[in-house]
């Protein structure tokens, strides 16, 4: 995910274009490419089912990934668990590089 070493050059352009950006709540520094998020520096993709969800990360300018996966869910929290252990461990790691993930 963070190398791109097995995606071609224009696989790789077409991935990483910004096709969001005049969509609501997306921006220039918060926006949707080809199946990956961006996110103040951050490249992600997450999701999940019920009971069950994840967090796969990158920060090019570090080159550090954080993958999450969760399997256990309370019906309390209405958002993507693993997003918010992700921001927290993303806050710790690189405090001035912080993810602005579910506060869109």
């Amino acid at each position: 995910m963070g190398t791109c070493k097995l995606l071609s050059n224009n696989l790789i352009k077409k991935q990483l274009q910004p096709n969001t950006t005049n969509l609501k709540p997306f921006n220039s520094n918060f926006y949707y490419g080809m199946g990956i998020l961006f996110n103040n520096g951050w490249v992600y993709h997450n999701g999940g089912l019920p009971g069950y969800n994840n967090m796969c990360s990158y920060l090019p300018s570090k080159k550090t990934s954080i993958i999450i996966s969760i399997n256990k869910q309370t019906d309390k929290i209405k958002t993507n668990l693993a997003d918010i252990v992700f921001v927290e461990i993303a806050k710790t790691l690189f405090p001035e590089i912080i993810p602005t993930i579910g506060t869109e």
